[in-house]
This record gives structure tokens, sequence and C-alpha cells, in this order.
């Protein structure tokens, strides 16, 4: 059941990822279009094309986690046995969990923070930089809860 909730939130996940994507294409081409066909640029382009890469950049984590897609560096694991690799992986993901926690915690009273003072860009258009804080804390929480689910099925597994 866990793992249906967690991977029904990294899908609402991927299409928020989708949906930013699609905002940054729009925006980077209408930028040249406006720059280069109407010598106008897009007011406040560069501020939410800012803030939309930075969820770009997290909100995949907990997806590529629960599909084992993110890049490992093996040189030293491969040289233990078995049992020992099963060991590390378990640590490593209760390290993932710890730091993404405390991650989250922090993202999360500067969300709250945002809200409260209705924190905005400085720039050409003030974007509101409130809903971008939210979603951050939304795929960071996300990834720290896969990483708290890849430690316990991995540790229900070795059993």
């Amino acid at each position: 059941m866990l793992r249906r909730i967690f991977d029904g939130l990294s899908n609402i996940g991927n299409y928020i990822a989708g949906i930013f994507l699609v905002i940054v294409m729009l925006l980077t081409m209408g930028e040249i279009t406006g720059r280069y066909v109407f010598s106008h640029p897009i007011p406040g382009n560069f501020e939410i094309i800012e803030l939309t890469v930075g969820v770009l950049a997290t909100i995949g984590f907990a997806f590529a986690l629960e599909q084992g897609k993110h890049i490992r560096a093996t040189v030293l694991v491969d040289r233990f046995d078995e049992v020992a690799q099963r060991v590390l992986l378990l640590i490593s993901y209760l390290a993932g969990f710890v730091v993404t926690g405390l991650l989250t915690w922090q993202l999360a009273i500067g969300a709250i923070r945002s809200v409260q003072i209705k924190e905005v860009t400085y720039g050409l258009l003030p974007v509101p930089m409130y809903p971008t804080r939210i979603i951050l804390v939304f795929s960071v929480g996300l990834f720290c809860l896969g990483f708290l689910l890849r430690f316990i099925w991995d540790l229900r597994r070795q059993r």
C-alpha cells in the first residue's frame, strides 16, 4: 500500500515537472521571439525561469530513486562481499533519509516564512516565490520518504 501511495505521489511530481518544463520551454521560445523579432523581451522571464529550474532540478529525485536510476559510484563497494554491500546500501539509504529529512525541514521553514511575508523575486517583475518553495518542500520530502521506504523494503528483503 505504501508503494502505491509513493508511486502516486511520484507520478504527481512527474506531472508537475512536465508542466514546469513546458513553462520553461514556452518562456524561452517567447523570450527569443520577443527579443529578436519584436525587439521586446518578456518582462520577468529570467526570474520565472530561475524559479522553475530549481523545481525541475529536484522533483525527479524521488522517481529516480524508486526506479533505481541514480548514478552510483561502486568502485569501492564492489570489492566487498554481498553482505557488506547490502549493509552499506542500507546505511546509505538511512543517511539519505536523515540528510533529506533535515533539508525538508529547513525548506518547510523557509516556505512557511515565504508565505507569511509574501516573498517575491527582485527584478523587473515581482514573481511570488512561495509556490516554488512549497513544491520544493514536496519534492525533497518525497525524496526523503523514498529513502525511508527503500530502507524498509531492502531491510525486509534481506531477512
